[in-house]
């Protein structure tokens, strides 16, 4: 996509989203993806020499390998998503071997629940081969708590493992849709969901 067509979807806002300068947070402060990104990022928590070799496998390979960039999608192995229309274009990942997520959601259940429920252990795994595990959170979801409690205590298994945990962050309530706007796509609202997991 280039500029054009950028300021095109913009509309009359584009001049001012595009020239925004945040005076709040300098440059300086905001860490970057750099050679060293998973050392100095991760290195001083708790995980391990394994969780960190891992993490660095991880943005070794793919699109994006070697750019310090990092892209995830939750295919959720067909469980939330149906499986046909999240695999025809990559059917290597019908094979649970390949990905491992440890809660879903199902849509099925009408009206649609936000709910994300555990189907999985990290010991599973682990006992896999698996170098990572992912799991999803919907903060603001009347269950959020309850999953908040579940992926803490999975992913700190996780990094006693070895494994790397990547954490997707949603937020759902009906609350924050009305019939004219959807403020569960607001920036401030899914950046503190993003901020919450990332103190996981």
């Amino acid at each position: 996509m280039n500029l054009a067509q950028i300021t095109t979807i913009f509309g009359s806002g584009a001049q001012s989203l595009l020239q925004h300068q945040c005076s709040k947070i300098t440059k300086e402060q905001i860490t970057i993806p750099n050679k060293n990104h998973v050392s100095s990022v991760f290195g001083a928590s708790d995980r391990s020499k394994t969780v960190i070799n891992n993490l660095k496998h991880l943005y070794n390979h793919g699109r994006l390998a070697k750019t310090d960039y990092l892209s995830i999608l939750p295919v959720d192995q067909g469980v939330e998503h149906t499986a046909a229309y999240s695999f025809y274009k990559n059917p290597i990942y019908f094979d649970l071997e390949n990905i491992v997520k440890l809660n879903h959601n199902e849509l099925l259940t009408y009206p649609t629940k936000h709910d994300q429920h555990t189907f999985a252990r990290a010991e599973q795994a682990h006992n896999l081969g698996a170098s990572g595990v992912g799991a999803t959170i919907y903060y603001g979801s009347k269950e959020s708590n309850r999953q908040i409690e579940e992926v803490s205590w999975a992913f700190a298994k996780a990094h006693e493992l070895g494994m790397f945990t990547i954490l997707w962050c949603y937020t759902r309530n009906p609350a924050w849709r009305t019939d004219t706007e959807n403020y569960e796509q607001s920036v401030d609202i899914t950046s503190q969901a993003i901020h919450l997991g990332v103190t996981i």
